[in-house]
Formats: structure tokens, C-alpha cells, sequence
């Protein structure tokens, strides 16, 4: 039987119609398994590594001189494909590196002799708290840029001192911390320390809580501020006796919904860094309390029950930065540091499910999560 030539041509579109589908398919289940591969980035030997969750195929990317770090606050953007980070020598650099080219680019903080706290609220727009001046006090000097890459201009983000500055999951928002001398009176040592959050759309702050502290002691109403994976809840911790100490978390509205400082039970102290497990579960640095020579990493539900010990330490305190969630991969990251000669020890993996811990990398520390 022969085909006429129209039904020739009909047959010929059929046959690439199905082919082009085909490879669609295909491309699109390539991507999708590709998507799931999440890698960690560390630092090691004052570089920056690239590691499987496994701990496998580590990979250099960096190329500075080997010796004391001076890497800090690793912070990957919304696509994974660049990160930022902090070199400090006599005074800090805004660095980036881009996984796509293998290049990094540096000082992109212009003039600021102090950055820290980096957070992405997109994959062209990185947030910061920095100062102009190294002999500022930093908790009452500090205010809060943003750094946008399509043009590489910094620009001061909020009218006020800030610090300490975390964009929400969802991207709509910017948690962060306020400090100002009572009556603007530099020589009035009382000040209110107040957690507020930017809305990006209308640009309105909102605080959430506010607090009366002692500006010359290092006490802290509020530290780190972290958001819930939902963007409805942020956790900070206090320190020092002229706040009242402790890990606790605030709705939006500024409502408390949960919080603790020493467990009556065990007389251990509950302080120091914490984020965020899930919606209602956080992760915590505690240590005994009469003499700080025992540290454990803890999980609980925000008010302190169902508390559960991952890890205990005699020599170790885990430092901000020093933890990494993954909520899809259900697996903490988290980083021991020796205390007495201030140097990493260990990076470790736990899973939620499996509740097993597992060593990842020696002599490292500033695990993060790939998004």
C-alpha cells in the first residue's frame, strides 16, 4: 500500500511530535533528578569546599593561602549557583563565589570596614549589616545594606541602626534587629533593643518585641533572629545578666509562642544559636550551667518539652553559622568547634528519621545546605 503524499507529511509530523515529547520527557526527569542532588559547602583550611550529603566527592573551589581562616558567613543564593561570604584581613571583604564560572569576585562592600549576617532575598540582591567605621561599636552603629548585583551598587536598605538582618523562606520579609541609645543620647548607657522585620513590598517595618538593655554590658534582648520554614515565626536567643536569658519564639504579631532558659529537671543552661527543625521543632546549643564545661546539641518543641540530646561535647560550643538545616532532606548539619585553641574540629551530619549522626569532614566548620 503506498501513502499519499499528504499522509506522508501527517505521518512524518505525527512520528516528531511523539519524538520531540519523548526528549521532553527526558530532559525534564534529568533536571528533576538533578534538582535533588544536594551538595554542602564548608570551609576548610581557610577555603571553600564542595561536598556530596554523604560526605563524598569533596571538591576544592577556592584558591587562598592555607593557614588560619578567614573565611566567614557562607550564605548560598536562592539557585545555589553563587556564594557569598566574608574574607577578613585587617578589614572585611565582600566576596562571591560563582559555581558557574569558577571565579570570585571581591569588595563588592565598597568602603564598609565591617560585613557580616548575609542573607539573599534574591539570586541578584544579597542583604548585609556592616559599618563604615572598624572603631564603631557595632550593636549601636551597625546598619543594614543591600548589595545588587545587576548593577554591584550597595545601598542602605533600613533608616536606622541595624543588625543581624535574615530574609523569610517565602522572600517576602526581612527579620532583623534594631538598637538605639534612649533618647538618641550618646551618653546615656540605657538603650531599647527591639526585633523588627521589613516588609519588602510596602517597605513598612513592624517590631515585633522590644526590650530595655544596658548598652555598655554584652548583654542581648535579641540574637540571630531565624524564621519558621512556613515565614510565620522567628526564634532569637538572649544573653548576658541584664536581659532575661534564653531561646524564645515570637509569632509576627509579636505574640510569644514559646520559650525556656535552664531546664528545673537538669539545671543546664539553654542558650547560644538555634534554628528552626520544622514549623514547631527547633534545634539549640545548652550547656551546664554552673561551670560551661559540657555542651550539648539539643532539639524540643519551641516551649522547651520533648527536649532530646543529639550531642554531647566536653570541649566543644557551637558558634552561629555553625548549624544548617535541610527540611526536604530531613538532616541537620552541624559543626564542633574547640574552644580552647579556637580551632574546627568535626562537621556532622544527623538525620531526623534515622536519628543517626555521621562525620562528614575533620578540621572544618560553616556547613551549609545547597538550596
Amino acid at each position: 500500500m503506498h501513502l499519499s503524499k499528504k499522509s506522508l507529511i501527517v505521518v512524518l509530523v505525527v512520528i516528531v511530535i511523539i519524538l520531540c515529547t519523548f526528549i521532553t520527557a527526558l530532559s525534564g526527569q534529568s533536571k528533576s533528578t538533578k534538582a535533588k542532588v544536594k551538595r554542602i559547602a564548608y570551609v576548610k583550611n581557610n577555603n571553600i569546599w564542595l561536598m556530596k550529603a554523604s560526605g563524598a566527592s569533596k571538591q576544592k573551589l577556592t584558591s587562598f593561602s592555607e593557614g588560619t581562616n578567614k573565611i566567614s558567613n557562607l550564605a548560598f543564593c536562592p539557585n545555589g549557583r553563587k556564594i557569598a561570604f566574608v574574607y577578613t584581613d585587617q578589614s572585611d571583604s565582600l566576596r562571591i563565589y560563582n559555581l558557574n564560572t569558577g571565579q570570585t569576585s571581591s569588595n563588592l562592600a565598597g568602603s564598609l570596614s565591617s560585613v557580616d549576617c548575609l542573607t539573599w532575598r534574591s539570586n541578584t540582591k544579597l542583604i548585609f549589616d556592616g559599618l563604615g567605621n572598624s572603631s564603631l561599636i557595632k550593636k549601636t552603629n551597625a546598619n543594614i545594606y543591600q548589595l545588587d548585583l545587576t548593577n554591584n551598587s550597595v545601598s542602605q536598605l533600613i533608616n536606622e541602626h541595624g543588625l543581624e538582618p535574615r530574609v523569610s523562606p517565602d522572600k517576602k520579609r526581612l527579620a532583623y534587629v534594631s538598637i538605639k541609645l534612649k533618647n538618641n543620647n550618646p551618653n546615656n548607657y540605657l538603650g531599647y533593643e527591639s526585633l523588627k522585620y521589613l516588609n519588602f513590598k510596602n517597605h513598612k517595618t513592624k517590631t515585633v518585641r522590644r526590650s530595655v538593655i544596658e548598652i555598655t554590658l554584652d548583654g542581648r534582648a535579641f540574637n540571630n533572629p531565624r524564621w519558621s520554614p512556613n515565614s510565620k515565626k522567628i526564634v532569637t536567643h538572649s544573653t548576658g545578666s541584664d536581659v532575661s536569658g534564653g531561646i524564645n519564639t515570637y509569632a509576627l504579631s509579636g505574640k510569644k509562642l514559646g520559650g525556656f532558659f535552664t531546664s528545673q529537671k537538669n539545671g543546664y543552661l539553654a542558650y547560644g544559636f538555634a534554628e528552626f527543625l520544622d514549623n514547631n521543632r527547633l534545634v539549640y546549643k545548652c550547656c551546664n550551667a554552673a561551670y560551661a564545661t559540657k555542651y550539648y546539641l539539643r532539639m524540643s518543641k519551641i516551649n522547651g518539652t520533648k527536649t532530646k540530646t543529639i550531642k554531647r561535647d566536653k570541649f566543644s560550643v557551637w558558634r552561629a553559622g555553625d548549624l544548617s538545616v535541610s527540611i526536604s532532606k530531613q538532616t541537620l548539619l552541624f559543626a564542633t568547634y574547640n574552644l580552647a585553641t579556637s580551632k574546627p574540629r568535626n562537621i556532622y551530619s544527623y538525620g531526623f528519621k534515622s536519628k543517626k549522626i555521621k562525620k562528614l569532614v575533620s578540621g572544618a566548620d560553616l556547613p551549609v545546605w545547597q538550596p
